[in-house]
């Protein structure tokens, strides 16, 4: 009995973690918070403006994307969060200056599609322009996520890079880590909401009731 007792939960350990991207938990005391790395495209350089020749205020207009994630269960969810994203970077000096200077982004917070939001620091320092990489890096800019189904305590930190293109054009790119906390929903999925949550949910208990009973 203990063997085929434990072939059945061999079973379904992949199928649960194929579906929640994390280190599956048996019991609640075992539960591990989830963290997912990702990488962002800025929006095209078209769709970008700056207000040449201060460079301090970046206009960026839509067509980002999360373009990779680990695990690969987020990246669809963290795709839909992002979908649309709009807004204005403001630096204190010239981005594309030696010193480094001072970044906030509006609006702040940012709410994404599934009704979420994100907070992000109020300003953090970028590494001035390096002329090797013709590019100002922002290192390690904090944010929170809160709101809807997010389960509280969610941070992440972000790192962009913003190339300059020359007459007052730039493109941006970066990468990130999400943290979520232990108690939350499986995955990065409620950043989707409450409903999508719910109905990955209702199909997996049906998926898992199957394979219990041809086991």
């Amino acid at each position: 009995m203990a063997t085929r007792s434990l072939m059945k939960t061999t079973k379904l350990l992949p199928l649960l973690a194929a579906a929640v991207g994390a280190s599956i938990a048996l019991a609640p005391s075992d539960a591990k918070a989830l963290t997912v790395n990702f990488n962002l495209q800025g929006s095209p350089v078209g769709n970008n403006t700056i207000n040449n020749p201060t460079n301090t205020i970046l206009n960026v207009g839509a067509g980002t994307q999360i373009t990779a994630a680990t695990p690969a269960a987020a990246l669809a969810p963290l795709q839909a969060a992002i979908a649309g994203f709009t807004g204005t970077f403001t630096t204190a000096a010239n981005i594309f200056a030696a010193a480094p200077t001072p970044i906030s982004f509006a609006p702040n917070p940012y709410t994404t599609p599934g009704g979420a939001t994100i907070t992000f620091a109020a300003s953090t320092l970028t590494t001035g322009y390096s002329n090797f990489f013709k590019s100002t890096g922002v290192v390690g800019w904090a944010f929170t996520v809160s709101g809807g189904s997010v389960p509280a305590g969610t941070t992440g930190t972000m790192d962009l890079s913003f190339l300059n293109q020359g007459a007052g054009a730039f493109s941006w790119t970066g990468d990130g880590t999400l943290n979520i906390p232990s108690s939350g929903v499986p995955g990065p999925l409620p950043l989707l909401g409450a409903g999508a949550a719910f109905g990955w949910s209702r199909r997996l208990r049906k998926r898992l009731a199957t394979g219990t009973s041809q086991a």
